[in-house]
């Protein structure tokens, strides 16, 4: 959709039902642990 990824992955996040939506913190942590080659 063009989105860059961190928008991307925020938007999937709010489709998450909210008792198991993992908070911003958490994603924040866990795309900063991701690889970044494709």
């Amino acid at each position: 959709h063009g989105n860059a990824a961190q928008i991307s992955v925020e938007i999937g996040r709010g489709d998450i039902p909210s008792q198991a939506q993992p908070s911003f913190a958490e994603m924040e942590e866990a795309l900063s642990a991701a690889p970044t080659d494709a």
